[in-house]
């Protein structure tokens, strides 16, 4: 009986979930108290050459309405960055070219800023193909996640309109504005899918 238990006992600490947890404490953390959950979903089993479309789902989990800023890079405030991962944890190399490039770009225009209400989902399309911006080593298993991390506006001073259109084509509409400046910051990383390379 002493030894099953033992067995059982080893069984546990050696599961995935446990070996999860290990790996990646930084992504739960980012979770906690967030008003926002993003759940991804994809291939599961791949090729090299391949294509990785995944889908994006955004959900509200908050008492209250919630501003999300869909991606454009150089954007002000949001960010939109892929994880993958082997078996051990060890995220895979990107190659030179696909290096995430930093700079001011356009300001945040009303078609890229909505507004999720409690419980609402949303699908962000404009996620990409994954399949060459990371460098796999080989047949194995892999783990992709996506964080999402948005910093609005503080609520005590006024819009900057470098990062924010506010007159014109594009301005963003004031009723969005408010929710905007009601949004905490976020920080919350998906759901890990796991994938086997063929």
């Amino acid at each position: 009986m002493r030894r099953i238990l033992v067995i059982v006992f080893l069984s546990a600490l050696l599961s995935p979930s446990s070996l999860y947890s290990q790996a990646y404490p930084r992504q739960q953390q980012s979770n906690k108290n967030s008003p926002l959950e993003i759940v991804i979903s994809g291939p599961g089993l791949i090729r090299l050459g391949q294509s990785l479309i995944f889908k994006v789902t955004l959900i509200n989990r908050s008492p209250a309405p919630i501003a999300i800023a869909g991606y454009t890079p150089g954007s002000v405030g949001s960010t939109f960055s892929w994880t993958i991962s082997d078996s051990s944890g060890r995220e895979l190399r990107r190659p030179e070219s696909k290096e995430s490039i930093c700079g001011n770009g356009p300001p945040l225009i009303d078609d890229k800023l909505f507004i999720l209400q409690p419980g609402e989902k949303f699908e962000y399309r404009d996620a990409g193909d994954l399949s060459d911006t990371y460098v796999f080593t080989g047949k194995g298993n892999y783990r992709v996640t996506i964080r999402y991390q948005f910093a609005p506006p503080d609520s005590t001073r006024p819009l900057d309109k470098n990062d924010y259109q506010l007159h014109g084509d594009g301005a963003i509409n004031p009723s969005k504005l408010d929710a905007l400046r009601r949004t905490p910051p976020i920080d919350v990383v998906s759901n890990t899918w796991n994938m086997v390379l063929q």
